[in-house]
């Protein structure tokens, strides 16, 4: 059984339909990413799980699993941000990426990265 099989078996199931479900793989394959939101996935973190994961997190669960702006508009603001010139890295090194830099914004940079390749 898959991650993202598992995910479909709780949210088809009306008993654990609720629980928010968040996704963690070392995959960084776009398809797959929305595949797992457009199933009901709340979020999608790129292993390592690096601080700011763990922050967004944590903020989830003190809202009750509640998502204030929806799945993909959550995982797209930060999306979104990484592409504003101020807060990006001019060479797109993903190396050079800290502790507080969000999957979803180390995801949309290597997918840069391997566009270019």
């Amino acid at each position: 059984l898959t991650g993202y099989d598992l995910l479909k078996k709780i949210k088809e199931s009306s008993a654990f339909r609720e629980i928010p479900v968040v996704i963690m793989s070392s995959e960084n394959i776009q398809p797959r990413i929305e595949q797992c939101m457009t199933e009901g996935a709340e979020d999608f973190l790129l292993k390592p799980v690096k601080l700011a994961d763990v922050k967004r997190l944590k903020e989830l669960i003190m809202r009750g699993g509640e998502v204030q702006e929806g799945p993909k508009s959550f995982l797209q603001n930060d999306i979104d941000s990484s592409s504003s010139p101020s807060s990006s890295s001019s060479s797109h090194d993903v190396s050079s990426l800290d502790d507080d830099t969000p999957s979803s914004k180390r995801m949309k940079l290597e997918s840069r990265i391997h566009d270019r390749a």
